[in-house]
């Protein structure tokens, strides 16, 4: 038997429209009391969504989750409020809407970030618009429901109801509309098949990933779509490293340190501010003299607790607070320049390689802090760039990397900086501070700051401990250590090199280059190449 060609979707007129857009509301979740003037504001939401060829799909999804993004748990659910007068036959679709989509969403952790970052700002439907779009993206993509009509953009656009609007006698209207049609269906089933749609796609991962919440929460900042496009792959590189497990790093390194004057207002003057198991006596917790007892000496054979608690060590004893004079000063610059092969995307990555670098970058920012959580560290980021075209380039990518690194930008932990091929990370060494650098080379070039000019060296300070992170090209042909493991030449000599392969997946060779720098800093790498 030969399959029925498709029947093709309904085609509206102005009325039709009208009764399919706002009858929708008649199934919606939310119970507000001012329908008209919210309806208004939702229409602007549902025209970005669905107004330029995406599906379209229910009026009052939009409406529902455009308002529970910006009241969270403010959003009124309508079946505490009109359940007692919904229809039997309705009364099961209602409440599964409610219950397994808007307040599964109400609790997704994803989407109260989400919703904090909106509440900054609620007039901006464009944000909500693209959230919804995103939280509704299982239906705008992939092939259509076959009930569903097709909507005319001209008179979407022109759908500007006035006054009330009653949602139950639009929705009669569209189940006659519907009635004629085989394929099509009411606002119920439309919304029952909606709802399994999302939660099959769905699963049990968050409603918005880490790119989705880097493009929410940084919406003000990106000018362009192009620059969220490419936030968005930059985080979800960044998301897609696990995080360095801090209890691995073990930092090698003198114990000596030169201490800038600044630091000395620093340095307690009185008080304390952690516990230790180790003290003087006028130093004792007073709870722990809860355990000498009225009667503590009365028996010989009595065994006095609190002397069991000081031999071993259980006791605990007010200590003053040496956080700052153990805070080591710590500065990594990163150097990149992206012009060299780096913008390219190879077959075997969806992404161009400086993509996944600047997302190697991100995650490597959080890494550090989480080894160096007591140190004043500060991350550095050049991008380096010649010529007119090249340096405006830069300046996008400088910018985009703020936006991404804002908070730590704002506290003076990171920097994004522009520079030139004369850039030496050589000569980047501080006499108060400990320095590293990693140069980042593509395929057969020469290493991103290592020009071929005499190294000037800063007065009095320490060479920074180099690392290469090779992107590309023949793997580097240098012999591991055997037994005995071989010491780290000197600051003097040439720098290690991490390879990073471009053929093939880069999911573990990632999670292998950044483990490598974060031991080139610490100093416990012990062979190489990776």
């Amino acid at each position: 038997m030969l399959n029925s060609p498709p029947v093709p979707p309904i085609d509206l007129d102005a009325q039709g429209l009208r009764a399919y857009v706002l009858g929708s509301l008649h199934a919606r979740g939310s119970a507000h009391g001012d329908l008209a003037a919210r309806a208004r504001r939702a229409l602007r939401w549902y025209r970005e969504v669905v107004g330029r060829g995406a599906q379209p799909i229910l009026f009052s999804l939009v409406y529902d989750v455009g308002f529970l993004l910006l009241e969270a748990d403010g959003f009124p659910f309508r079946s505490l409020v009109d359940l007692p007068t919904w229809k039997p036959e309705e009364r099961e679709v209602r409440l599964a809407y409610e219950n397994r989509l808007l307040n599964m969403l109400l609790r997704d952790p994803s989407v109260r970030r989400a919703s904090e970052a909106i509440a900054k700002d609620p007039t901006r439907d464009d944000l909500i618009a693209r959230a919804v779009s995103l939280v509704l993206r299982w239906l705008l993509e992939g092939e259509p429901d076959p009930g569903l009509p097709r909507l005319n953009p001209v008179l979407l656009r022109e759908l500007e109801p006035k006054g009330h609007i009653d949602a139950e006698v639009e929705s009669t209207r569209w189940t006659e509309i519907a009635g004629a049609q085989p394929e099509a269906g009411t606002h119920l089933v439309l919304l029952k098949r909606a709802v399994d749609r999302i939660l099959a796609r769905l699963g049990d991962r968050p409603t918005f990933g880490a790119d989705d919440l880097a493009e929410i929460e940084h919406w003000s900042a990106y000018k362009r779509a192009a620059q969220r496009l490419m936030g968005r792959r930059i985080a979800a590189r960044a998301a897609a490293l696990p995080p360095f497990d801090p209890r691995r790093a073990r930092v090698q390194e003198d114990a000596d340190q030169e201490t800038e004057l600044p630091d000395a207002g620093y340095y307690p003057e009185g008080g304390f501010s952690e516990l230790t198991n180790r003290g003087s006596l006028e130093n004792l917790v007073p709870s722990e003299l809860i355990y000498l007892g009225e009667e503590a000496f009365a028996h010989a054979n009595a065994p006095d607790l609190f002397a069991v608690r000081y031999l071993e060590r259980e006791a605990l004893f007010y200590k003053r607070d040496s956080g700052q004079l153990q805070r080591v000063r710590r500065t990594v610059h990163i150097a990149i320049a992206p012009d060299q092969g780096l913008r390219l995307k190879l077959p075997w990555h969806s992404d161009a390689l400086c993509i996944i670098l600047y997302g190697l970058f991100v995650r490597l920012v959080e890494d550090l802090a989480a080894v160096f959580p007591r140190d004043a560290l500060r991350v550095e980021i050049h991008i380096v760039a010649d010529g007119t075209a090249g340096s405006e380039r830069a300046r996008e990518d400088q910018e985009l990397l703020r936006v991404l690194l804002r908070h730590e930008v704002a506290r003076g932990t990171v920097g994004v900086s522009v520079e030139t091929a004369l850039l030496d990370l050589r000569t980047v060494g501080e006499r108060t501070r400990r320095v590293y650098g990693i140069s980042v080379q593509s395929a057969e070039l020469a290493p991103t700051g290592f020009p071929e000019t005499p190294l000037v060296h800063a007065t009095q300070a320490a060479p920074p401990r180099l690392a290469v992170l090779k992107v590309g090209g023949e793997r580097p042909e240098e012999p591991r250590f055997a037994e005995g493991l071989e010491p780290r030449k000197g600051r003097d000599g040439p720098p290690p090199v991490v390879f990073l392969p471009t053929q093939g997946g880069l999911e573990d060779a990632l999670v292998h280059a950044r483990d490598d720098l974060v031991a080139e800093i610490t100093g416990t790498r012990a062979v190489m190449p990776s």
